[in-house]
């Protein structure tokens, strides 16, 4: 096992325990400042529930943007990823010259 293939597994387990603290820990502590802001106020559990459902949601959509944009990057720079890339701004740019207006020195 080389030196860059030990690094990368130990990132890779580093980014993973910290995904599962996050998403075992935000809710708990959301749910724990709502718990107080209940006993606070004299209210039933509405606000440890709104808490506790919101930090899961935020959560869950945090960690998929973050997939998302993970898998975006390795695409980009992969072989296929590059390719779509490119045709990507080619059409962009076809489509910036078409929408242009006429003397705006744009071909």
């Amino acid at each position: 096992m080389t030196a860059n293939h030990k690094r990368d597994l130990h990132r890779a387990e580093d980014d993973a325990w910290t995904r599962a603290m996050e998403l075992a820990l935000t809710p708990v502590v959301a749910g724990a400042i709502g718990y107080g802001l209940d006993r606070l106020l004299g209210l039933v559990p509405v606000f440890t529930i709104t808490l506790l459902v919101l930090a899961v949601i935020a959560t869950f959509l945090k960690m998929y943007y973050a997939y998302d944009l993970e898998m975006k990057a390795h695409d980009a720079n992969s072989p296929w990823g590059r390719a779509a890339a490119t045709k990507a701004a080619v059409k962009d740019m076809k489509d910036m010259n078409e929408k242009a207006p006429a003397g705006s020195g744009r071909a």
